[in-house]
């Protein structure tokens, strides 16, 4: 029975969501150990790069045994677009944008900027999607 097909009985539903349940737990378990392997790669790289460092390794790319090549790299990263960073970039544009001095000045951008944020977050539009989830009984976690 191909995934894509119709399902015409109920053998198949049954059938299909035995398939969905497996692959789901597959897929739970994966993560699981994905998120530990990260765990212990992050927790190797700070005496890696302290080393590499050390031994002025940071221009040195590494020939790894499996597929490539290792190198020490600097990333600038930008902070992200959260709520809370938006209105305090709004809040200092307000501030700056219109200079005065004591409290109402600042009320007055506090204000602009949380009513600005208002309006954005109302603008934001729900989508409603269908899914399956699937809840899995403690005891039968482990």
């Amino acid at each position: 029975m191909a995934a894509d097909s119709a399902i015409r009985t109920v053998d198949d539903f049954r059938t299909r969501m035995q398939q969905w349940v497996q692959l789901d737990a597959h897929i739970a378990r994966s993560n699981v150990e994905l998120r530990q392997w990260r765990e212990q790669r992050t927790s190797l790289m700070p005496s890696l790069l302290q080393y590499m460092e050390q031994n002025q390794m940071t221009n040195t790319p590494i020939q790894t045994e499996h597929d490539g090549i290792v190198a020490y790299a600097e990333e600038t990263v930008q902070p992200s677009f959260t709520q809370k960073f938006v209105l305090e970039g709004l809040r200092a544009y307000f501030t700056q944008k219109h200079p005065g001095t004591g409290s109402e000045a600042a009320a007055a951008a506090e204000a602009t900027a949380s009513e600005c944020m208002e309006f954005m977050k109302a603008m934001r539009v729900p989508k409603r999607t269908a899914t399956i989830k699937r809840t899995v009984e403690k005891e039968k976690q482990q």
